[in-house]
């Protein structure tokens, strides 16, 4: 399902929201419990966060047994970047007011500057593929 561009912003207005993607990116599959006790705040307060999420399309739950772990919908975190990156490159070919800035300088600083993100990005995958291989080695 595609969501509008404006509901996944509003949806991730709200500090809690966003610290709640954090800790899902960071952490995977959590409860609401788990999830409150982290954030500091009540599961019900969770729960409404959630709800919200939810309905962006932003995260997705499912019942195994008696616990109802979230976890994001990649793929739609995906396009949600993609539309972060439409709307804020600058490549420096036309200023406001029509005037024109240098291309090549501008367009080099940002392209090092996601190059660092990227790596950051990079690093954080490893991290996780060597947790998911030392839980693996442990079972």
């Amino acid at each position: 399902m595609r969501h509008e561009p404006s509901g996944l912003l509003k949806a991730l207005s709200v500090e809690t929201r966003v610290k709640i993607i954090e800790l899902l990116k960071s952490k995977g599959p959590l409860g609401v419990n788990h999830l409150a006790q982290r954030i500091g705040v009540t599961p019900a307060a969770i729960s409404q966060h959630l709800k919200i999420l939810k309905m962006a399309g932003l995260v997705r739950n499912e019942r195994k047994g008696t616990a109802v772990p979230y976890s994001l919908d990649e793929p739609a975190l995906q396009n949600f970047r993609a539309l972060l990156d439409r709307l804020c490159s600058f490549d420096g070919r036309k200023a406001p007011r029509g005037r024109r800035l240098p291309g090549k300088p501008r367009q080099l600083a940002s392209l090092r500057q996601y190059e660092r993100k990227l790596q950051s990005e990079i690093k954080t995958v490893r991290r996780q593929i060597r947790s998911i291989r030392t839980q693996k080695g442990k079972t």
